[in-house]
C-alpha cells in the first residue's frame, strides 16, 4: 500500500488542542462584546457565485479572488471578506431583515496571494457592521466597539487612526486630479504605512504628478494632536477650490465623530484624525478607520469604514452601511509570541482515572455524575499503570486526578489528587460531587 505523505495548503494552518484554546478564548472575548453592543450574528457559505464578489474590490482585491473552476468554467469563488456576502444577504433576504441591521459574523475567509509571516490564504475576519444608518453615530459606535475589544483582549496600547474618503477626493480635485485619475492616486497613497512618505511620493511623481503638486498634497495632510484644528485648516484651504463639496460634507462628519467620541469618553489620543489614511478596498465611501497597537508594536489588528453604494449594486437602491474587521491571525500570533493567555489551557476540569480494568464501569458512573452538574470529565479508560495516568494528566495541564481503585472503593471511598501540589485527600463516593466541589472551594480560598 502507497502511503500517503501528511500535508496541508500552502498558506493554510492547522490548530492544534493548545492552539484552539486561544482561539476560542479571543473569539469568545469578541463575540461577548459584539452581542452587548446589540450585534446579531449571521453566517454565509464559504463559496459564492463569481460574479457577486468581482467588481467591488479594487484591482488589487479582485486578483486575489480564490476563483474556482465549477463544471468547466468560472463560476464560483471562495469569499474574499465577510462584507460583500452580507450584502447580497440584505439584498436577498429585504423582506425578513429590520432596519437598521445590526450584524457580526465570525468565519473564515480565502485570500489568493502568496503566503507570508501574518499573511495566509485561510483566515479568520471577525466582523460587525451597522446597515441602514446613515449619521456618523453609527461609526462612532463601531469605533468604540473596536476599543472595547482591544483593551479587553489585553492591549492597552492602541490608536484608531480616521479619515473620509470623500476627504482624500476632495482634496485631490483640490490639487487638479481628473475624476478617472482619483482612484489611482488615493491607492497609491494607500501605501504610505508599508513603503514611507519618500516613496510615495517618488511615485506620485514617476507616475506623472508634477513635484509641486505632490509636496503641496503632502503639505495640505500634515497634522497635528488638535484633530479639530487639523480639520478647520483644511477648510480654509479647500475652501472656494473644485474639491470644496466633497471635503466640506466629509469635515463635518468628521467634526462630529470626534465631538461624539469626546462625549462617550474615548480620549483624544485613542482615535487620531489620519488624512493620508485611504484603505485600498475600492467600496468605501466615506469614513475609513485602520486600528494599530502600538505596545507590543504589531500594527493593524482591525479596520473598517462606510460603503454607502455596495448593497446598491444589488438592489439598485443605495443603503448606508459601515462596519468593522478584526485580524483575528495577527492577534492571536502576538497572544501567543508574548505568553499572554496562559489561563486559556485545557478545557477539563478533572480526569477520573480507574485504577484497573474493574473499576472502569465505577469511574464511568461518576464521571457521569460530574458532567450532569457542568463539570467537565475525562475519563482514562486504557488500561495503563498509574504512573502514565498521572502524566497525561499533567501534560494535558489537568488540575485534580480522581482515582478510583478497588481498596477505596470498597470502603466507599475515592481519591482526589492535586496535580500542582501532589496532595491527597480522600472523599466519599456518595455525594461524590458535592464532596469534590466543596473540598475544590476549601483549596482555591486556602
Amino acid at each position: 500500500m502507497d502511503i500517503i505523505k501528511p500535508r496541508i495548503m500552502k498558506g493554510t494552518r492547522d490548530f492544534l488542542p493548545e492552539d484552539m484554546y486561544i482561539r476560542d478564548k479571543v473569539m469568545e472575548i469578541i463575540k461577548g462584546h459584539f452581542t452587548r453592543y446589540g450585534f446579531r450574528p449571521l453566517a454565509t457559505p464559504a463559496m459564492e457565485y463569481y460574479d457577486v464578489l468581482t467588481g467591488k474590490y479594487g484591482e488589487e482585491g479582485e486578483g486575489l479572488i480564490f476563483d474556482m473552476a465549477y463544471k468547466g468554467g468560472k463560476e464560483v469563488a471562495l469569499k474574499y471578506d465577510l462584507t460583500v456576502p452580507m450584502c447580497r444577504v440584505i439584498a436577498q433576504y429585504r423582506d425578513k431583515i429590520a432596519m437598521p441591521f445590526k450584524r457580526y459574523q465570525i468565519q473564515p475567509v480565502w485570500r489568493a496571494e502568496k503566503p507570508q509571516k501574518g499573511r495566509l490564504r485561510e483566515f479568520y475576519q471577525c466582523d460587525a457592521d451597522v446597515v441602514g444608518v446613515k449619521e456618523v453615530s453609527a461609526d462612532v459606535e463601531i469605533i468604540a466597539l473596536i476599543t472595547d475589544i482591544i483593551e479587553d483582549i489585553g492591549f492597552t496600547q492602541s490608536k484608531t487612526f480616521l479619515n473620509h474618503r470623500k476627504l482624500l477626493t476632495g482634496l485631490m480635485e483640490y490639487l487638479g486630479v481628473s475624476a478617472e485619475d482619483i482612484p489611482v492616486a488615493i491607492r497609491i497613497l494607500d501605501k504610505i504605512d508599508k513603503v514611507g512618505v519618500e516613496k510615495v511620493m517618488e511615485e506620485f511623481i514617476q507616475t506623472g504628478y508634477e513635484k509641486g503638486v505632490v509636496e503641496e498634497m503632502f503639505r495640505l495632510t500634515e497634522t497635528t494632536d488638535d484633530p479639530i484644528k487639523d480639520l478647520n485648516k483644511l477648510e480654509d484651504a479647500l475652501k472656494g477650490g473644485t474639491g470644496e463639496e466633497s471635503a466640506s460634507e466629509a469635515i463635518n462628519d468628521l467634526k462630529e465623530i470626534f465631538r461624539l467620541l469626546k462625549e462617550i469618553g474615548i480620549s483624544r489620543d485613542k482615535v487620531i484624525f489620519s488624512p493620508r489614511l485611504a484603505r485600498g478596498l475600492a467600496y468605501y465611501t466615506g469614513t475609513v478607520f485602520e486600528t494599530v497597537v502600538e505596545e507590543p508594536k504589531i500594527g493593524s489588528i482591525a479596520g473598517g469604514g462606510r460603503y454607502d453604494t455596495l448593497i446598491g449594486l444589488f438592489t439598485g437602491v443605495d443603503v448606508p452601511a459601515t462596519g468593522m474587521s478584526l485580524g483575528l491571525e495577527r492577534i492571536i500570533q502576538v497572544i501567543q509570541e508574548l505568553g499572554m493567555m496562559k489561563e486559556a489551557t485545557g478545557s477539563v476540569d478533572i480526569l477520573i482515572c480507574p485504577f484497573g480494568p474493574e473499576d472502569v464501569g465505577a469511574s464511568l458512573k461518576i464521571a457521569k455524575e460530574f458532567r450532569k452538574a457542568g463539570i467537565s470529565t475525562d475519563v482514562y479508560t486504557s488500561d495503563r499503570r498509574m504512573k502514565k495516568k498521572l502524566k497525561y494528566a499533567d501534560r494535558l495541564g489537568v488540575g485534580k486526578v480522581l482515582v478510583v481503585a478497588p481498596d477505596e472503593t470498597a470502603r466507599g471511598m475515592v481519591r482526589l489528587k492535586d496535580m500542582e501540589s501532589g496532595d491527597e485527600v480522600e472523599i466519599g463516593i456518595e455525594g461524590v460531587v458535592e464532596e469534590v466541589l466543596a473540598h475544590l472551594n476549601k483549596m482555591s480560598k486556602d
